[in-house]
């Protein structure tokens, strides 16, 4: 019984210490105290979110718009895909030449929709019809689309909004979310960072990420 406290101590005093490391190191984790919130009009709506500092500058990035008229010629390509309102990659390191033990990546990608979006099916839908769209440009263009990547659906809420996770078998889950009737988001907020401490870090960070999306009408 002696034993297994010490050891179950040590064992916490472990992960503290991993967790300071990466607090030290101003990695991202669950402390969201120095974080930027950015809100962004999109049409009539706007989208909210808080992001940590200090992301790496080895990975590309997008300037974060301030606001998007939907009423602009060709803001969305020929499979409906539009502007992007969030890239950011944050590497898990102790400085900017070590090793990287692992990336916290996050991005939302604004798209359109031929159907009306009134419902988690028809979120379902657009979904499959742009996975479609988009294996045909590559197939036309001559590119290849590979095997199909079997998808599950789960129903959650993102921003308030009545949303899917889509989990892929091959990839990690991303989140479609609707913000009009004709335009939904999708929320790509990814930890693969494999140093135990750090590890938690990430995963806390990617949750506070999806958490702090807000959507409302301006």
């Amino acid at each position: 019984m002696v034993l297994r406290g010490v050891v179950g101590s040590a064992l916490l005093l472990l992960f503290v210490g991993c967790a300071a490391m990466s607090a030290a190191a101003g990695l991202p984790s669950g402390d969201m105290r120095d974080w930027k919130t950015y809100r962004i009009e999109v049409g009539e709506q706007f989208i909210q979110f808080a992001i940590p500092p200090n992301e790496s500058p080895d990975w590309p990035k997008i300037d974060i718009p301030k606001k998007i008229d939907l009423t602009q010629a060709g803001i969305f390509n020929q499979v409906n895909e539009g502007p992007k309102l969030l890239l950011r990659f944050w590497d898990y390191r102790t400085s900017r030449y070590a090793q990287v033990y692992g990336t916290l990546r996050a991005s939302i990608l604004l798209w359109y929709s031929d159907r009306e979006l009134r419902s988690v099916a028809d979120l379902q839908a657009a979904s499959d019809s742009n996975d479609v769209l988009m294996v045909t440009r590559d197939i036309v263009t001559g590119g290849n689309p590979g095997p199909k990547d079997p998808k599950r659906y789960e129903a959650v809420s993102i921003g308030g909004r009545a949303s899917l996770r889509v989990q892929h078998k091959i990839t990690s889950p991303h989140y479609i979310v609707p913000i009009g009737i004709h335009h939904y988001l999708t929320v790509s907020v990814d930890a693969d960072v494999v140093r135990s401490g750090w590890q938690e870090d990430a995963n806390a960070a990617a949750v506070a990420i999806l958490q702090s999306i807000k959507i409302g009408s301006k």
